[in-house]
């Protein structure tokens, strides 16, 4: 019959099944994903890995925080920290450092000073006050005379020892002697001369700036009034520039190192947005 071959069948060699390899798998990448365990701890980073991905977040957040603002908190979570704080206690133990280093404090008041104070008590291993760069102290010219208390603010800026720019708050008031008191004769203040050097360090404990082993800014910040300039034997606000002068000798003598001295005069109220003047401080 015609299309069929009228020789023997051809034979067809069959391959052995068992001789036959399945390919290998190939792996996917996986992608990095960060897991919780039942408990809601993070499964453990290398320590740079963590302290850069908390610095991210951290420097992402207001850096400006006013502690008089979070005194009804907690202490040992306040609600200036950011959102991630909140996972465990161990990812506020790791994060809270990072926030800290990134964050310029502001103090206001005592209670806000004690509040600062305790919060960075609680962070373990001493990191809450390692890791305190910048401090603001709008509230340092109201330590009372003739007190034998220690500073509150001297004494947490010496527990801080990374920090390298603090800011002080003077009112032209407290810079000269006898303090202005209105005089009921003359319908004018009293007659009063700037104060020493000598005076300001010993009343504000000023001594304690230079056991600061970090520091490498202070920021004077001086309240002008034109009635106490007026019944001044001298500009008063001269005093901040003696006092920077001192500081200035006293590092370079005691320390061996330099210390940058900067001043801002305003006249009247009160500002909160002071953050500029330490933005060149390298951190």
């Amino acid at each position: 019959m015609s299309g069929y071959s009228s020789g023997p069948p051809t034979e067809v060699a069959v391959e052995d099944p068992s001789s036959i390899k399945e390919p290998e798998p190939v792996e996917e990448p996986k992608p990095l994903v960060v897991r919780y365990n039942l408990n809601g701890d993070l499964y453990r980073l290398p320590t740079e890995l963590l302290d850069s991905i908390y610095d991210s977040l951290s420097s992402g957040t207001s850096t400006a925080v006013d502690v008089k603002e979070h005194i009804d908190s907690t202490t040992y979570n306040p609600s200036f920290l950011p959102q991630i704080c909140q996972t465990s206690v161990e990812t506020l133990w790791d994060a809270a450092p990072a926030f800290i280093r990134n964050a310029i404090f502001e103090t206001r008041s005592f209670k806000a000073n004690r509040f600062l104070h305790q919060f960075l008590e609680s962070v373990p291993n001493g990191h809450g006050f390692d890791s305190v760069k910048r401090l603001h102290f709008h509230s340092f010219q109201h330590f009372p005379q003739n007190s034998d208390l220690v500073s509150s603010d001297i004494a947490l800026m010496k527990r801080c020892s990374s920090l390298h720019t603090v800011l002080l708050n003077f009112h032209v008031s407290k810079l000269v002697t006898p303090e202005p008191r209105w005089d009921p004769y003359d319908e004018g203040l009293t007659a009063s001369h700037p104060r020493s050097v000598e005076e300001i360090v010993e009343h504000y404990q000023l001594e304690g700036l230079i056991e600061c082993a970090a520091l490498k800014k202070i920021v004077f910040v001086g309240i002008d009034q034109y009635a106490i300039g007026r019944s001044c034997s001298a500009d008063p606000l001269t005093a901040l520039h003696d006092l920077g002068a001192w500081l200035k000798e006293q590092f370079a003598e005691r320390k061996k190192r330099y210390v940058d001295i900067g001043y801002y005069y305003r006249c009247g109220r009160y500002l909160t947005d002071l953050y500029h003047l330490d933005a060149e401080v390298e951190t």
